[in-house]
């Protein structure tokens, strides 16, 4: 994987799993204490964050780093993911699990 493709990956994961959470740049940004620039840039994906401040956002958003670059989940993740993003009770299909992946 090529560092391009792991901003494009860390940057459409960050956008989802943030506004998952009916986060703005802003209220994500304070939560690990950095700028709402730097989360702008970060979904840009102009800059990856330091990897200390790339574990925060994993552990905050109960994910792995693995998958912030763009690895596969494993099943069990798969399907805590998909309560994170839909909620809890709600029929994932296959169509809105693809445009996720």
């Amino acid at each position: 994987m090529t560092e391009q493709e792991i901003k494009q990956n860390f940057s459409k994961n960050l956008i989802l799993l943030r506004k998952a959470k009916g986060l703005t740049q802003l209220s994500l940004a304070e939560k690990l204490n950095y700028s709402d620039k730097a989360v702008s840039k970060w979904e840009r994906g102009d800059v990856l964050p330091d990897i200390v401040t790339f574990r925060m956002i994993a552990d905050y958003f109960e994910v792995s780093l693995g998958y912030l670059c763009g690895a596969p989940l494993p099943a069990a993740n798969e399907e805590a993911l998909k309560v994170l993003l839909f909620g809890e009770g709600v029929v994932v299909t296959d169509e809105m699990w693809k445009d996720v992946k």
